[in-house]
């Protein structure tokens, strides 16, 4: 649950890890908030205890599957419409569109989505993850 770049958060788990396009919009008081590309402006200030990557620079936003939340629980909610629903008894994996990602969203098997159906998730910054444009992990 700690992977030093994104080649092997990508393969550590299952189902994967999702990656979100994003872009550091600020920084201050060793954190850095990014801008999810396509997600309509949704903004996440994730701290940091490394180097801070550059004003402008592109990012990738790592996020398990079963560390999206509820709509309002955490930081940063995006929008995604359901495509197929896994059940899997107590849970269930949401596979969604979510603009140009595909997105895999693990939900309590009662609160399943299917075929069309629009909702909103949560992520929090302590349960996502940073990459730079190489891959490299930003702690």
């Amino acid at each position: 649950d700690d992977p030093a770049n994104r080649f092997v958060a990508g393969f550590i788990g299952s189902p994967k890890m999702n990656f979100i396009a994003a872009k550091v919009v600020d920084l201050s008081n060793s954190a850095a908030t990014v801008e999810l590309v396509n997600h309509g402006g949704a903004r996440l200030r994730k701290p940091l205890c490394g180097p801070l990557p550059a004003p402008g620079a592109e990012v990738v936003l790592g996020v398990r599957p079963e560390h999206f939340f509820e709509a309002g629980e955490g930081d940063c909610d995006i929008s995604v419409k359901a495509d197929v629903a896994e059940h899997l008894g107590s849970v269930s994996y949401v596979y969604a569109d979510a603009g140009p990602e595909e997105l895999i969203i693990e939900r309590e098997a009662r609160r399943q989505r299917a075929g069309s159906d629009h909702f909103t998730v949560s992520i929090k910054p302590e349960r996502s993850l940073l990459f730079d444009k190489t891959g490299a992990r930003i702690r």
